[in-house]
């Protein structure tokens, strides 16, 4: 990995990672779920409080789940740099 890639994985993983409120309007995942349950009333299984995206929703007439991680706190390598 080169120097610049090595400081743009650096803004990512630590600056923007712990100041990501200020770029994310994490009300808008409280309103999307409040519409979902209007829609499809007891489907939301885990939801995503105001702060958070992470859901499980299980799909109407079936057995078929969707689940989704909370992207803004879950790096997907132990360590940035691998």
């Amino acid at each position: 990995m080169n120097k610049v890639e090595k400081a743009l994985m650096h803004a990512l993983f630590v600056h923007l990672h712990h100041n990501i409120d200020k770029a994310i309007d994490f009300g808008i995942f409280k309103a999307l779920n409040e519409e979902v349950n209007k829609r499809f009333p007891g489907s939301l299984l885990v939801g995503p409080d105001a702060n958070d995206d992470a859901a499980v929703f299980r799909v109407p007439g079936g057995e078929l789940m969707v689940a989704k991680m909370e992207s803004h706190c879950s790096p997907s390598v132990p360590r940035p740099y691998d």
